[in-house]
């Protein structure tokens, strides 16, 4: 009998897409860049987060001067959450470029 599929499951491959779409794009451009995993795996006895909670899912820098941007992939009507928010302003206080990108016309706007 096939899985079905949930809305949840959609979302996640459209994310996985458009970070994958971003980072060849930035790459292409001469952008060093990355996707910064972050969550949680099941161990033998306990679970082990890994990654910093609320950082970006890209991590990019900008040649010439190393410019330093925190990309927020986000699909459908999702938000950001307290987390997040918390990275961007960490990210901005420091002088780093924060974005929220929705797709990757989007990006291509700005890099």
């Amino acid at each position: 009998m096939p899985i079905e599929k949930s809305a949840g499951m959609d979302q996640t491959k459209n994310h996985q897409k458009l970070v994958k779409q971003c980072l060849l794009y930035l790459s292409g451009e001469g952008v060093l860049c990355w996707a910064n995993n972050t969550g949680t795996i099941k161990g033998e006895d306990r679970f082990q987060r890994y990654g910093l909670i609320g950082s970006s899912d890209i991590i990019a820098i900008t040649p010439p001067n190393g410019s330093f941007y925190a990309i927020e992939i986000k699909t459908g009507k999702a938000v950001q959450n307290k987390n997040q928010k918390r990275f961007e302003k960490a990210v901005n206080k420091v002088g780093g470029v924060y974005l929220i990108i929705r797709s990757i016309e989007e990006l291509k706007e700005i890099f």
